[in-house]
């Protein structure tokens, strides 16, 4: 379980996909009315693919952790695959067990990706 929380921790600090693209195919921004994080999401899709996931925003670090596993997950993926994603899925990627609130904090980013790719 240390293990699980380390590695969700690293995405945290050393983040690899959070950041800005400068011309987005789609971009979204959600809030969290319950504790206030807010999650700008960017995409880039080209030929029904996942080119590249950025995000950027003002929230907890479990929200801005699940954000980068989100995006390192689906890069690459076709909007398809990307779409059958669960809420599921996404904790089983995170693989750290969550209190109810934290996992609204978790799923902020994948609720924001489906968006996008609707």
């Amino acid at each position: 379980m240390n293990m699980y929380r380390e590695e969700l921790m690293e995405h945290y600090k050393n983040p690899l996909h959070r950041g800005v693209i400068k011309n987005p195919t789609r971009e979204v921004e959600k809030k969290n009315p319950m504790c206030g994080d807010i999650i700008r999401l960017q995409v880039i899709v080209k030929g029904n693919v996942v080119e590249d996931v950025k995000y950027n925003g003002e929230s907890c670090a479990i929200c801005l952790a699940s954000a980068d596993i989100l995006a390192h997950e689906v890069i690459g993926k076709s909007v398809f695959e990307v779409k059958k994603m669960s809420k599921k899925d996404l904790l089983e990627l995170i693989g750290v067990e969550l209190t109810t609130s934290r996992v609204k904090c978790a799923e902020l980013s994948l609720i924001a990706l489906m968006e996008a790719l609707k």
